[in-house]
């Protein structure tokens, strides 16, 4: 997959805030645990990208099995670990498997962080993925452009936001044969 056409500042310190809050408005949803945090975080940070032609935290995400993630995910979280404003509790979900669910220690300090704007974008993905079980928010997330085309373990570029992997429309297909006889692909 192709590099982002543009660099954003990486704010890790973003990325801690934006962990506690979703950890701590998720605190009482069922399922919720690493996975749905970092789906979640990717969402919304690709919509306020797509919406604003910024990200929240600009940190870079990379595909993984279960979908994407910011690369430095682990590092930010024991870093918070360590540092007191995050814990990791084990709990049994619903078929009996046991998820890390993220629990924030300290509150987050938003109105430092981030706009009303985008607060009210990371809360629109975090009712859209309340009733979702993590395997559903990874299927979600294999569903979107810049997962599908990156390669295993490679970053997934903002822009990638921007790709559409539903069905061509008539006027697309038609205007996709248009330019295919216009550069000759169809001659032998």
């Amino acid at each position: 997959m192709a590099k982002s056409l543009r660099r954003f500042e990486q704010n890790e310190e973003k990325l801690r805030q934006l962990i506690l809050y979703v950890s701590q408005k998720c605190a009482d949803h069922p399922g919720f645990g690493s996975t749905k945090l970092n789906k979640i975080i990717y969402f919304a940070d690709f919509i306020v990208y797509a919406n604003t032609g910024e990200p929240l935290t600009g940190v870079a995400y990379q595909r993984l099995k279960y979908g994407p993630a910011p690369r430095r995910r682990k590092p930010v979280r024991d870093a918070m670990i360590a540092g007191g404003q995050l814990a990791m509790q084990e709990v049994r979900g619903a078929g009996g498997y046991i998820t890390k669910k993220p629990v924030n220690l300290v509150s987050p300090d938003i109105d430092k962080y981030f706009s009303a704007a985008e607060i009210a974008a990371v809360d629109h993905v975090i009712d859209s993925f309340e009733e979702l079980t993590a395997a559903d928010a990874s299927r979600v997330s294999h569903g979107w452009g810049g997962w599908e085309y990156a390669r295993d373990r490679e970053d997934i570029p903002y822009e990638s936001v921007f790709i559409d992997n539903g069905p061509l429309t008539r006027e697309e297909q038609a205007r996709g044969l248009e330019v295919a006889r216009e550069y000759g692909f169809f001659e032998t």
